[in-house]
């Protein structure tokens, strides 16, 4: 029942953050992976925040007018490269998963620092961006 618990307070913090910020899958992507395998914990995890990607695109939406144009370039490409992905990772199972995590998540702490100090979304998040 405690287990029950902290999943449903977890999913509805990552919801939260998630529609305000993005990033809620850091939060369930770890507790899921405590009760599932790798792979099953990912994508429950996508889904699981689905709703929040909705809400906070329907939120912003006249924000997304003036680049309208750019959706139908990138949703062939989008659609092909989800597609690609989710094979990719039915066929790679769960312990080449669990190897490509830690691959990335190296990569991306030795890059996140040159990130943050060189590029122009380094400055934003030292100076704090504002619409």
């Amino acid at each position: 029942m405690a287990t029950h618990i902290l999943l449903f307070v977890v999913a509805v913090v990552a919801t939260a953050i998630n529609s305000v910020a993005g990033g809620g899958g850091l939060l369930t992507f770890p507790v899921l992976m405590t009760v599932l395998p790798p792979v099953t914990a990912d994508a429950t995890s996508a889904v699981a925040l689905l709703p929040a990607y909705m809400t906070s695109t329907w939120a912003g939406r006249k924000h997304l007018a003036p680049v309208r144009h750019w959706f139908w370039r990138l949703l062939l490409p989008g659609l092909l490269g989800s597609l690609l992905g989710a094979l990719l990772l039915n066929w790679s199972g769960n312990r080449s998963f669990t190897g490509s995590m830690a691959y990335f998540d190296s990569r991306s702490a030795n890059i996140a620092p040159v990130a943050n100090s060189h590029s122009s979304f380094g400055a934003i998040v030292r100076r704090g961006y504002s619409d």
